[in-house]
């Protein structure tokens, strides 16, 4: 089973947003010597109290320059705020940088209501929607058909993206892309976490990533009805079948005492952000989480069998309900995310599920020079 992670920039306990960026890096090389197969940066806006990863692209390159053989993406760009002509050109050419190495993640998502608002590029002024530059703005109405209406403008975007990929622009009266000189661009891959988002990457005929970490409950019908709807893509060099990859978050500890408490940072951050989507928090301590919270709750499934949203615990169990949870779902890949605020638990985390989990092996870098680097680095 393919390992894979992705880093949300997680702020540890009394650090800075440089140090959560030193944290990626150094999980990064970790990683690779471990064997994961690729790491993405996730996309998070107006959290930057407790997660720093904002801008893919930015964090894409900075973690491909410090490695050499793993493959680094977007988890995922959110195209409700994108450009999808900008986006294709970004990630082309940091595919010419990287040539091999370069996933996108697309995606969409919404936060609060103001952060929604400031990303859009195509809105009026504040005065004309009603708030003014000393009060809060308020969102403009949803089209007429809602959430439809957003899926359908989501599928257009990502058509969009994809055939900007693929086009060389090799004519006088052509855009031209960056890149456009024959580079192997990146890799695409939808991000979701819904039926909706399955059924497109089927009809697109795209890879599939599935969040189980926002709705466990609906891996399993999501990737059966990804596989079921599946239609190859006719662009040559496409995938011909459904490849899937479940995303979950993990705390994995030596023991299951240890890593339910480890579990607790992650469990508070989500329920306050239930409560306050608008209000950024950070991380506590575990310890601290868990005074907050009253006590610690189950990382266990309940009666009825549904997974629970924070996986934890130790290797023997964290490697028993992945493995059941990617045989149930047919996923060829697992992907891991976290939210442990501690810079040595969350690499021991990693060290162990790689362990218990992945078929993983150090991959052979590219060049002599980063072999030299990596053996530095091990030692």
């Amino acid at each position: 089973m393919d390992l894979s992670i992705v880093d949300l920039g997680a702020v540890p306990v009394g650090g800075t947003a440089t140090d959560a960026l030193a944290g990626t890096f150094e999980l990064a090389s970790r990683a690779e010597q471990l064997g994961f197969q690729r790491y993405w940066l996730a996309e998070h806006h107006g959290r930057g109290h407790a997660l720093v990863a904002s801008n893919p692209e930015v964090l894409v390159a900075a973690v491909a320059a410090r490695t050499a053989t793993i493959r680094v993406g977007a988890g995922a760009v959110l195209l409700n705020s994108a450009s999808p002509f900008r986006v294709a050109e970004t990630f082309r050419l940091l595919a010419a940088m990287h040539p091999g190495r370069i996933d996108l993640g697309l995606g969409r998502s919404g936060g609060s209501a103001e952060v929604d608002l400031a990303l859009r590029v195509d809105r009026p002024g504040l005065d004309d929607i009603g708030g003014s530059t000393d009060s809060e703005p308020e969102l403009l109405p949803v089209g007429p058909f809602g959430g439809l209406s957003d899926w359908m403008a989501q599928e257009a975007r990502v058509a969009e993206v994809l055939w900007w990929l693929g086009e060389e622009g090799d004519g006088d009266d052509a855009i031209t892309l960056a890149t456009a000189t024959g580079a192997p661009g990146p890799e695409p891959w939808l991000v979701g976490s819904t039926l909706t988002s399955a059924v497109l990457a089927a009809r697109l005929g795209l890879p599939y990533c599935y969040a189980g970490f926002v709705d466990p409950a609906g891996a399993v019908p999501a990737l059966r009805t990804y596989r079921s709807s599946f239609q190859p893509a006719p662009d040559p060099g496409r995938q011909t079948g459904p490849r899937a990859m479940l995303a979950v978050n993990v705390t994995c500890a030596d023991s299951q005492a240890e890593a339910t408490v480890l579990r607790a940072s992650a469990e508070l951050f989500h329920r306050q952000l239930a409560r306050a989507p608008g209000r950024p928090r950070r991380l506590l301590a575990p310890r601290e989480a868990v005074g907050k919270m009253g006590g610690l709750s189950s990382a266990e499934p309940d009666d009825a069998g549904h997974w629970p949203r924070l996986v934890a615990g130790d290797p023997e169990r964290v490697g028993e309900l992945l493995s059941t949870m990617a045989e149930a779902t047919g996923a060829d890949e697992l992907m891991v995310q976290d939210l442990i605020p501690l810079p040595a638990e969350r690499l021991r985390s990693y060290e162990l599920v790689a362990a218990a989990v992945g078929d993983t092996s150090p991959r052979q870098p590219a060049m002599a020079q980063n072999s030299s680097r990596l053996s530095r680095n091990c030692s």
